[in-house]
């Protein structure tokens, strides 16, 4: 029963010293409970002998829906796990309904278990969701690669801003994200070609053709290009992983191409404005 249970669990800790415990599952404890007031007894003392024992306990249970049990009112954290079926995919999301004594974000995020472990990725809008702008004492003119585009918008692009390239298929966006890098490689600086479309190959290839230089510049490390294809991956992800590389390599120029590569990652189109907003604000503050 319950009474055997607890001492069970109470002598195994003393004896192995245990600093951390995982009881999977409590439905089963639950099942031999004879009433409900037994079994909120069972998780009262198990969280004073715990307690006293200085151990960390993570009782693992099994509901459905947002059904309440017992032992909810009682810990000092609720973290849920479910499934959102997308499509024909299956994607794994994570809640902290619960913790107290924290300012936990709160709602789901997307997280995926694989070969390395698990990887959590907290909602964008949320995680970055702070509205602030670091105003620059050093803001400046930044050369698009073409002298005359330059003149044409009053010496180029200004410093820690965000230009938005508009066009139809084949009109030249890339080009011009290229020469804008290529302008920042030349002058040292750390440039980053984030494409969900063209391999990297096929990039550089490409762009030999307007600087024989390009390859060089990705071999020195001067120009780096990440690539996202399209296929099953979630936008939180893709956005946490583009700013990860971008304060790994100190990036001072960004070509994202494009914007519509994050609305093919989205699983709720409701949020792309204010996940953009929120990257667009973080890229203002990393520079």
């Amino acid at each position: 029963g319950l009474d055997g249970l607890l001492k069970s669990l109470s002598q195994m800790v003393r004896q192995y010293k245990a600093e951390l415990l995982f009881l999977d599952g409590v439905a089963c404890a639950e099942e031999l409970a004879k009433t409900k007031t037994s079994f909120k007894k069972f998780v009262h003392d198990l969280n004073t002998v715990l307690g006293a024992s200085g151990c960390t306990t993570f009782l693992l249970s099994s509901f459905v829906d947002n059904l309440v049990h017992s032992e909810h009112t009682m810990v000092d954290g609720i973290i849920s796990l479910t499934e959102l079926e997308d499509g024909m995919r299956t994607i794994r999301q994570i809640e902290v309904k619960k913790l107290r004594g924290s300012d936990h974000l709160k709602g789901k995020h997307f997280f995926e278990i694989n070969d390395q472990g698990v990887s959590v990725y907290p909602r964008i809008e949320t995680f970055l969701g702070r509205p602030i702008f670091k105003n620059s004492d050093s803001d400046f003119f930044l050369s698009t690669g073409v002298k005359e585009l330059d003149a044409l918008l009053g010496g180029g692009v200004i410093s820690n801003s965000n230009t938005a390239i508009i066009g139809a298929t084949g009109t030249g966006k890339t080009i011009f994200g290229s020469k804008f890098l290529l302008a920042g490689a030349e002058k040292g600086d750390t440039c980053m070609y984030f494409s969900f479309y063209e391999h990297p190959n096929y990039l550089i290839r490409k762009n030999e053709r307007i600087n024989a230089k390009f390859a060089s510049y990705v071999k020195k490390g001067n120009l780096q290009i990440i690539w996202n294809p399209l296929l099953e991956n979630n936008i939180d992800k893709v956005g946490l992983s583009l700013l990860g590389a971008i304060k790994r390599h100190k990036t001072k120029r960004l070509f994202l191409d494009g914007i519509c590569g994050f609305e093919d990652c989205i699983t709720d189109p409701k949020r792309l404005n204010k996940i953009i907003v929120a990257l667009m604000n973080e890229l203002r503050d990393l520079g």
